[in-house]
């Protein structure tokens, strides 16, 4: 994939696992791992090139398993 296109990847990742983590924000553990994405987000925007293939390579890994299981 090209820079452009794993970025626009990783900002959809991360727009789905922030929306199903503010869902189950009542639990302590969903805030703190929030609260982790928020940081995440932020470097991603900037640019950080090994978050951005963290956001693809974990995050896209469990989001696509759990479509898989739908």
């Amino acid at each position: 994939m090209s820079e452009y296109s794993d970025f626009d990847s990783a900002v959809e990742i991360m727009a789905y696992k922030i929306a199903d983590c503010v869902k189950k924000s009542e639990d302590i553990k969903y805030k703190k791992e929030l609260e982790q994405l928020k940081k995440e987000r932020s470097l991603m925007y900037s640019g950080d090139k090994e978050i951005i293939k963290k956001i693809l390579n974990v995050y896209g890994k469990e989001i696509k398993e759990i479509y898989e299981n739908i």
